[in-house]
């Protein structure tokens, strides 16, 4: 496993990002996979406290098959996304058909309560909001244990590879901080924060400074 490559492949995937989307942002993934060829897989993960996320998996990249020897990836949004950000960018720039592209087994978390997590095994969004909600940037580690477990034993592989974008690799940050990080330590091979966001020190919008002083 070459790091200095994968390097290089993370940080063209970082600047990827900041391209102009596409005319794709109409097209939901399923729509936006199947316009371009791309293989999609759908999965229900659920976490020790009861949410119910939705995960995505590109196995392979276009024109390409699936080989256990594909590194699996896991890659999770930042906070007020999912993981349609890394769909919308056409088939040469989207970052998840790109690692795919690259040989990686992609999978793309949502987190809880996202457009695609807002299920709970025994809380409804709507109806217990004071109790779905009742979480910070903390608590979604355990969508992360969840994630990371379900792709170890679907692929077989004893770790993976972690990406987080913002308040995505926060969470994990935050982890490693805990009596969980031997877990982590265990099972990913690699941890790779895009605009990882640890301190809050010089935050210069009022609302991200309420919201912060609050976490």
């Amino acid at each position: 496993f070459d790091m200095k490559s994968f390097g290089i492949l993370l940080l063209a995937a970082c600047l990827i990002m900041a391209t102009v989307a596409t005319d794709d942002h109409d097209l939901s993934f399923e729509e936006i996979c199947d316009k371009y060829g791309y293989p999609l897989e759908k999965y229900t993960v659920t976490t020790d406290d009861g949410y119910i996320l939705q995960t995505f998996r590109i196995p392979h990249g276009k024109g390409q098959t699936y080989s256990s020897s594909r590194p699996a990836l896991l890659f999770q949004h930042g906070a007020f996304d999912s993981s349609d950000a890394l769909f919308n960018h056409g088939p040469d720039l989207s970052p998840a058909f790109y690692l795919a592209n690259q040989g990686y087994d992609v999978w793309l978390g949502n987190r809880r309560g996202d457009k695609y997590s807002r299920d709970h095994l025994t809380l409804d969004p709507d109806r217990d909001g004071d109790e779905f909600w009742a979480f910070s940037f903390v608590e979604p580690y355990l969508d992360d244990k969840a994630n990371i477990e379900y792709i170890r034993q679907e692929t077989g592989q004893d770790k993976i590879i972690f990406v987080g974008h913002s308040e995505g690799f926060t969470t994990m940050l935050t982890a490693l901080t805990t009596n969980e990080a031997d877990w982590f330590k265990q099972r990913v091979s690699l941890l790779v924060g895009l605009a990882p966001v640890s301190r809050l020190n010089d935050l210069g919008t009022g609302l991200l400074k309420f919201l912060g002083a609050n976490d």
